[in-house]
């Protein structure tokens, strides 16, 4: 979740259109049962979250299948954006500052997608650690990313498919790219998801 919404504070303000009205997003309802089908395996829950925070212009982001995957009580951490140091903040919280992000910047005008670079899972029973590398576009062909990170997401299994208990984001910077260990060995040998275990 995602990651996720801070990654919209990339966006300098002139790149949302000036002067234009911002349409309704269209609707993105989600099937009751398509969170569990989807967060059976790690891989598929590590998809539906970046696809579920991904949108095109006129759209929005699937908020009830981001809630849909996350267990009662999963915390949010990002980055701070003033003074002060990082704080935890609820789902729900993230989903409000996500909505007030997609109206300052415009969102629905321009579309956002994070694409899921590579993700290390490291799984030991009902509990699982994933590193994921994601890199932030408004256009999802464009070559050169908005933005870039490393999602940590902490799992637990229960209902025969798996939950996100928290998810903690820090952003690549000028002079402090994400990690290589944390990125694929080769592109050529990710998968058609573009999620690849390492």
């Amino acid at each position: 979740m995602k990651l996720l919404l801070a990654a919209l504070l990339l966006l300098p303000a002139a790149a949302a259109p000036r002067g234009d009205a911002v349409q309704d997003p269209a609707p993105t309802p989600t099937d009751p049962g398509a969170p569990a089908v989807a967060a059976a395996t790690v891989e598929g829950l590590v998809r539906a979250l970046y696809q579920a925070v991904s949108f095109d212009p006129g759209a929005e982001p699937d908020y009830d299948m981001i809630r849909a995957l996350c267990l009662e009580g999963c915390v949010v951490v990002q980055p701070p954006r003033g003074p002060g140091g990082p704080k935890a903040i609820s789902i729900e919280d993230f989903i409000t500052r996500f909505k007030t992000d997609y109206e300052r910047a415009q969102m629905g005008v321009t579309g956002f997608h994070e694409r899921v670079v590579n993700h290390q899972a490291q799984v030991w029973q009902q509990t699982a650690a994933v590193a994921v590398v994601f890199e932030a576009r408004l256009d999802p062909e464009s070559e050169e990313p908005i933005g870039s990170g490393l999602d940590r997401l902490h799992l637990v299994r229960n209902d025969g498919r798996w939950w996100i208990a928290s998810i903690v984001t820090e952003y690549a910077h000028p002079g402090k790219p994400v990690p290589a260990a944390f990125l694929p060995a080769s592109q050529e040998t990710e998968g058609e998801s573009g999620l690849r275990r390492r």
